[in-house]
């Protein structure tokens, strides 16, 4: 199974493991992660995903897991929003949860 959004860093994946000599067979592919975890356990497929996405707070129905067997870079994650709710206290605290569980600095201030 593969997660592929057109322009997305990740979606160079397939050419990182290709130059390892691998060629993956995505027998399926989504657009985003959000329903990869009920596909996965109703299914005997395997994907590759950003290893935040794999703690249990976000994927709580347990599926097995094992590090990449090609090392691939560590991806950039891009939050964007209107200019309009820069300000705004409930986006910066949800901007700000989305770096947390992302593994990046909070970013969000009243500035």
């Amino acid at each position: 199974m593969s997660v592929t959004t057109a322009g997305a860093e990740y979606s160079k994946v397939d050419e990182i493991i290709e130059k390892q000599g691998i060629k993956r067979k995505a027998k399926l592919r989504i657009p985003q992660y959000a329903s990869l975890e009920y596909l996965l356990k109703s299914s005997d497929l395997i994907a590759t995903v950003p290893e935040v996405l794999i703690q249990p707070n976000l994927f709580p129905l347990a599926l097995g897991y094992s590090e990449h067997p090609v090392p691939l870079p560590r991806l950039s994650i891009d939050l964007f929003w209107h200019a309009r709710l820069h300000r705004d206290p409930a986006t910066q605290w949800l901007r700000n949860v989305i770096a947390i569980q992302c593994e990046l600095p909070t970013i969000c201030s009243n500035n």
